[in-house]
């Protein structure tokens, strides 16, 4: 519980179970850590309510990421436990973690938080999220979760925000192809661009799509606010989907 970076001191961290998780070839292993399975899916199970607070970027593969990038099958299994950036002034901002176009990672029962980024939780791969809050984090798109595809059952997206140069895509979840089931988005902003920009308003407070299926769900108290036009002399840009802003089917 709360061991975060890579040391050689005989506790498995945070970090060192992903970097295990994922890896393909003994040479990756860190010696803290359990081997895994390094040709097949791996579960990470954190200590039941533990707190695993990042101070720093672990890598900028995609911009600054606090964990080890996603390259394989990684299960989160949190047992109630949170995953936070620091909130301490002065902490580089960073997103919690991002998912490669080979890996899938499946989020189970955890708290995320507090994370800023140009993306939140990245999601090339695919993503799963059960039974987890994804809260109070912000980014330019997606400000709780940004993916490609991903589905998320049981679970709370909450009092996220996206705010951009050119306006903010998804203030709880910006998703390509969307899955929601029987989840809460709630308090989730998309913010308008800056009075000096040259485009405009949030689109989707709580969620930004493509496609999607919602079932079960409640959208609710999220908005999506008015950006500046300086080309048309601050003219404002109406905000777009105050609940869902869905641009396919």
């Amino acid at each position: 519980n709360g061991e975060v970076a890579i040391s050689a001191n005989g506790k498995c961290s945070l970090m060192e179970a992903i970097i295990n998780a994922r890896a393909i070839r003994a040479g990756q292993l860190q010696a803290d850590c359990t081997a895994g399975n390094l040709s097949g899916v791996d579960t990470v199970s954190l200590p039941s309510g533990g707190e695993f607070v990042l101070t720093a970027p672990h890598n900028t593969q995609f911009g600054p990421t606090g964990l080890p990038v996603i390259t394989t099958g990684v299960i989160i299994n949190g047992n109630g436990a949170t995953i936070r950036r620091s909130d301490v002034s002065g902490t580089p901002k960073f997103r919690i973690l991002a998912v490669d176009k080979d890996g899938s990672l499946t989020v189970r029962n955890t708290t995320i938080s507090n994370g800023q980024g140009d993306y939140y939780v990245h999601g090339k791969g695919v993503l799963t999220i059960e039974n987890s809050t994804i809260s109070s984090n912000r980014a330019d798109y997606g400000g709780g979760v940004y993916a490609k595809s991903a589905t998320i059952t049981g679970s709370r997206i909450l009092d996220n925000e996206a705010r951009g140069y050119y306006g903010g895509y998804g203030g709880g979840l910006d998703v390509s192809q969307l899955t929601l089931v029987n989840s809460i988005v709630a308090g989730n902003i998309a913010w308008g661009g800056e009075e000096w920009a040259d485009l405009g308003g949030g689109f989707g407070g709580g969620v930004n799509m493509n496609h999607g299926t919602i079932i079960g769900s409640t959208i609710s108290g999220n908005m999506a606010t008015d950006g500046w036009d300086s080309m048309n002399y601050g003219i404002p840009v109406p905000g777009v989907g105050g609940g869902v802003w869905a641009s396919g089917n």
